[in-house]
């Protein structure tokens, strides 16, 4: 099960950015790791591989954000697929560059949440606050893709040959 290793990472990473947005400084900026994560595994893995991997980050962040359950499974999932859907028909090149790829889809993470927020819950205000919060929250996971997606990167050469690399070399 050398897959899951973007797992141990994610819970890392997502225990240091709930560390951080505790602070008054970063109390509305949301550091989505897990979408960057799974963006970065739509390159990396398999279809099987990867949406294991993202359910499984899903079902930690649900456990970890107070969220109901299912809600970040469904959705990082579904950014798995579109991102991997998007890579394939757009033929993108080994090499490319990750992490404008996985801010996107940190950001399509935080709108899909905030949809689905909004139509599953009752009387909510889901989207209200959410172009106050996205701005800053792109900043931020801007700042926090480089050094996650490299030691991510670092940690499956590591654990992973190289025949079962997809997209990126080295």
């Amino acid at each position: 099960m050398t897959r899951l290793y973007a797992v141990p990472v994610g819970v890392l990473a997502l225990a240091l950015c709930t560390a951080m947005e505790r602070t008054a400084l970063l109390a509305n900026v949301r550091v989505d790791v897990c979408a960057m994560l799974v963006a970065y595994l739509a390159f990396r893995f398999d279809v099987v591989g990867g949406a294991i991997t993202a359910l499984v980050l899903g079902l930690l962040l649900d456990a970890t954000s107070g969220a109901p359950t299912g809600l970040h499974m469904f959705s990082l999932a579904t950014v798995f697929v579109v991102t991997r859907v998007v890579a394939n028909a757009f033929q993108v090149q080994p090499g490319v560059r990750v992490a404008p790829v996985a801010v996107g889809a940190a950001a399509g993470h935080l709108l899909l949440v905030g949809i689905l927020v909004r139509v599953f819950s009752e009387g909510s205000a889901g989207l209200q606050g959410l172009y106050t919060a996205s701005v800053p929250s792109v900043v931020a996971n801007l700042v926090v893709a480089g050094p996650l997606l490299w030691v991510t990167h670092r940690v499956g050469s590591w654990a992973l040959p190289e025949p079962d690399h997809l997209f990126l070399k080295h």
